[in-house]
């Protein structure tokens, strides 16, 4: 996809493509346009195992999360442009993606999320997912962040992979340990 940030009206601009695939508008009237291409974007799933029953806000849903292949290159990164939870039990709470450049010792399913000092050492931050990015169906709900606070997020892995826990901030109830799964779509770099 490319950004154009001013319209380009007929036989008044006129695209050029140069080194590296990036187009400059020329304009004889005004400054060129710089119009660079953005990589594609790369959809990444993980179902967590969890409890089929219920949580206390605070509580971490799931074990590690792992998002292999994250980023092009080792020592590479990216950005979430947007991040999906959807859940069969149609609880709709919120929650926040914690997200590492490595691996860590990650809290137990269900258990309260207390990260040790030496693991946020390598913390890039959260997505948060609040009520207001939920829809809600009758027996199931999705929640959806593309835009806002801390969305897109930018981040750095050690090697290709990207590492999280989801945290709920409600107290749902889950019928079966498949319920949840997220999806984060990635921009790699």
């Amino acid at each position: 996809m490319a950004l154009i940030d001013r319209s380009i009206q007929a036989g008044a601009l006129t695209p050029v493509i140069v080194a590296g695939g990036n187009m400059v508008i020329n304009n004889a009237i005004a400054d060129p346009v710089l119009v660079t291409s953005r990589n594609p974007i790369t959809v990444i799933t993980q179902t967590p195992a969890i409890t089929a029953g219920a949580y206390a806000a605070g509580d971490v849903v799931g074990g590690l999360l792992t998002f292999i292949n994250a980023a092009l290159a080792i020592g590479r990164g990216g950005y979430i442009v947007k991040v999906l939870i959807t859940d069969n039990a149609g609880q709709a709470v919120p929650y926040e993606l914690h997200l590492f450049d490595r691996t860590f010792a990650a809290m137990a399913d269900n258990a309260a999320w207390s990260p040790s000092d030496a693991n946020m050492l390598n913390w890039e931050g959260y997505v948060d997912i609040a009520a207001t990015d939920q829809a809600a169906g009758a027996a199931n709900s999705g929640a959806a962040k593309s835009t806002g606070l801390r969305c897109p997020f930018p981040y750095y892995c050690v090697g290709t992979s990207l590492f999280g826990q989801l945290v709920i901030r409600g107290t749902p109830t889950y019928a079966a340990t498949d319920n949840i799964r997220i999806k984060i779509y990635v921009e790699k770099w």
